[in-house]
């Protein structure tokens, strides 16, 4: 594990944009940056304004696309390391874990061969249908990495679960922190927000002189699989209950919310020295209430002190 870099210095002794010394938004620029695109669309149509609307539509899409394309990008990233570390048993594993989940998950159905095909103009109840086949595609595919992680944690245990997040992480996430954290302090806070936006989440934003907050109740991953009930039949993915890395150390952690304390705890430390982002996940099976801080300073050794459990 790394030390943290003194001061609001980054990676090679560079200043990171946007350090401690003031707010960069209002409090009505940050109520813009956290409102959903798809509900500004809606009421952009309601009131005429089709330009406005066809430009948060294509927000939405290029969220979801670039939603599918991480998720996407995952599923190969699981496939990889089982393939790595038990051939082809490890591909008969997820192929056995994929039959069962494609029959049990409610979303298969709305699914369809092909990704929603792209908008031009829409009424607002088509927008509505338009977004509902967006979510459950997304969220087929979230459970759909779920279902292979459960299958990897109930075979081989919490050591090789961590295994596999980590090689998914060293794929799909660290490469591409580095040149993010770069990007000057308001651009990260929006760009960020479009990502949570792929997740279907409804949000709000503060801020003060150190960090943006960003408050869901619930968020569109973690929390909302839990309350759309795929902890229990049919789905049943699995509850990590080992003290472990990839439960903040507190165990009883859901199989999806593991990549958490994996990827932006153990190894945004090993890499940065810090957690990135701090993301104040609820205990258990919960659906309850999520904060990420995102630093301005992404480096800032106080992120230290803000992960769950201590850990």
């Amino acid at each position: 594990m790394t030390a943290a870099p003194a001061g609001p210095a980054g990676p090679g002794g560079a200043a990171s944009p946007g350090g401690p010394g003031g707010r960069l938004f209002t409090d009505e620029e940050l109520a813009a940056v956290g409102r959903s695109p798809w509900r500004a669309a809606a009421d952009a149509v309601r009131q005429g304004r089709y330009d406005d609307a066809r430009v948060l539509v294509a927000r939405t899409e290029d969220n979801c696309r670039a939603q599918m394309d991480r998720y996407n990008g995952w599923l190969g990233s699981i496939a990889l390391a089982a393939a790595e570390r038990w051939g082809q048993a490890g591909g008969t594993m997820l192929a056995v874990a994929t039959r069962r989940f494609f029959a049990a998950s409610p979303d298969l159905a709305a699914t369809g061969a092909d990704d929603p095909p792209p908008l031009v103009e829409l009424a607002v109840v088509e927008l509505e249908r338009w977004l509902e086949r967006w979510r459950r595609t997304i969220d087929f595919h979230r459970d759909w990495i779920s279902a292979l992680l459960s299958a990897v944690y109930r075979t081989h245990g919490v050591d090789a679960l961590e295994a596999v997040l980590r090689t998914c992480g060293a794929q799909g996430l660290m490469g591409s922190v580095e040149a993010f954290n770069r990007r000057d302090a308001r651009d990260r806070l929006v760009s960020f927000v479009a990502l949570l936006h792929g997740h279907f989440t409804e949000l709000d934003v503060t801020e003060d002189d150190r960090k943006f907050v960003i408050a869901q109740d619930p968020c569109g991953t973690c929390s909302r699989q839990v309350l759309d009930g795929r902890y229990g039949p049919p789905v049943d993915l699995a509850v990590v209950e080992e003290r472990h890395p990839a439960t903040w150390g507190r165990g009883t952690t859901t199989i999806y919310r593991s990549h958490v304390p994996v990827w932006h705890v153990e190894m945004a430390r090993e890499h940065f020295g810090v957690p990135w982002p701090v993301n104040q996940c609820p205990h258990g099976v919960d659906g309850g209430p999520c904060r990420i801080l995102l630093y301005k300073d992404p480096y800032d050794p106080e992120a230290n002190d803000q992960v769950p459990g201590g850990a």
